[in-house]
């Protein structure tokens, strides 16, 4: 008989993970979840791993670990910036082809054109993108929810990398308790992206196949890599 609560045991939740293989599977894992996300349809769980990454990364002593979250951290950034672009050019068409090009709705969405939202420093972005939600919000019935939720999202998605960048240049003094719920925290996002995988990659049965999660996770970043003991010199008996 199958035990379907095995599905719900957190596989990173293991004693024998080290925290240097925990960091290393996560920012792995991370930069292939940027790498492979149509449609934006993991960018709340980027927000989510980073931020919890970010946490982790005030907590511990490790220099190398840190510097790898935050090399992980700007990549986030640059990668949804660079995402920006596009997915604006497809709101800015939805206006346009509801209103017209020469509707003063469309300014009111736009004051400043598209490209404010990816040449403004990173400080003025959310206040660009809360204005684009607010302005699409309003003309709802012209406009349809879609385009809106699609603003609110990219709002959410910023304000957390944002967030955490901010939050990552700061000092802050960790003790064992709050290193070892950053850790868990992270653990916690990880196995969230696995169960979000599982529902997208099986999403059409056609394309129902396990090995497709390599795209996403490698396992080996978890394994134990102890090294092991030199053969002695000369060999065995002859």
């Amino acid at each position: 008989m199958i035990t379907l609560n095995r599905f719900l045991v957190n596989p990173f939740d293991d004693r024998n993970i080290s925290l240097d293989e925990l960091v290393a599977f996560a920012t792995d894992h991370l930069q292939r979840m940027i790498a492979n996300n149509p449609g934006g349809v993991f960018d709340a769980r980027i927000a989510a791993t980073q931020a919890a990454l970010t946490v982790l990364g005030q907590g511990t002593t490790n220099d190398l670990i840190k510097l790898g979250l935050r090399k992980a951290g700007k990549l986030v950034k640059r990668q949804f910036r660079a995402s920006l672009s596009g997915r604006l050019i497809r709101i800015y068409g939805t206006v346009v082809g509801a209103l017209g090009g020469r509707h003063a709705g469309v300014v009111e969405c736009f004051p400043l054109g598209r490209r404010i939202f990816t040449r403004c420093p990173d400080d003025l972005l959310a206040g660009h993108l809360r204005h684009l939600r607010d302005a699409l919000a309003e003309r709802q019935a012209d406009l349809g929810t879609a385009v809106a939720d699609e603003a609110e999202s990219m709002l959410g998605t910023w304000t957390v990398l944002h967030e955490a960048s901010e939050a990552s240049t700061g000092e802050k003094v960790a003790t064992e308790e709050g290193r070892r719920q950053a850790r868990a925290a992270v653990q916690r996002e990880l196995f969230r992206n696995l169960l979000t995988l599982a529902l997208h990659l099986t999403e059409e049965p056609e394309n129902n196949e396990p090995d497709r999660l390599s795209l996403y996770m490698q396992p080996h970043w978890l394994r134990d890599r102890k090294r092991r003991k030199p053969e002695a010199v000369g060999g065995g008996p002859k």
